[in-house]
């Protein structure tokens, strides 16, 4: 499946867990590329980025080992700046960051949305709900597609 392509829907929203057979047939690097994507940023507005990101690992893994924190189990959809850097200030390194992210989402077959880093720093600070309206305005095709169905089902 190419990071492109969107699973049907299943009965617990539109993310598929993966299954501790699956996670089994990864090889050890590939194991730890995903786990490191796990932690979300230390940065001064995390929320948004780990509801667009690490928060959606951590939903495709919630079947294979405790996941803690923010998990979003619906979305199949992670939002990346393009480039994969963002203007934080402090030592938050989000080249660094958002590269484990990109690197889980191929890992897992998850889609990846990439949105201009002005656009996508602009919104930290905002609700989810906020940011993923935003989002809507610069995505098109099957990942919008995606995010409005899970805006819907937040309510926005």
């Amino acid at each position: 499946m190419s990071t492109d392509d969107i699973p049907p829907p299943t009965g617990e929203g539109r993310m598929v867990p993966l299954t501790p057979i699956e996670w089994a047939m990864f090889t050890p690097k590939q194991q730890w590329d995903v786990i490191v994507a796990l932690r979300g940023p230390d940065c001064k507005h995390p929320e948004v980025i780990k509801w667009y990101g690490t928060s959606v690992i951590r939903g495709k893994l919630r079947k294979v080992m405790r996941v803690g924190g923010m998990i979003n189990q619906d979305l199949n959809l992670i939002v990346l700046p393009d480039p994969l850097t963002i203007a934080s200030g402090g030592l938050f390194d989000g080249y660094h960051f958002f590269t484990h992210l990109q690197e889980a989402a191929e890992i897992l077959n998850i889609p990846t949305a990439y949105v201009g880093t002005v656009e996508y720093s602009s919104v930290l600070s905002g609700s989810y709900g906020h940011a993923g309206k935003h989002f809507l305005t610069l995505l098109k095709g099957k990942k919008k597609q995606e995010l409005e169905r899970h805006l819907a089902g937040l309510g926005y």
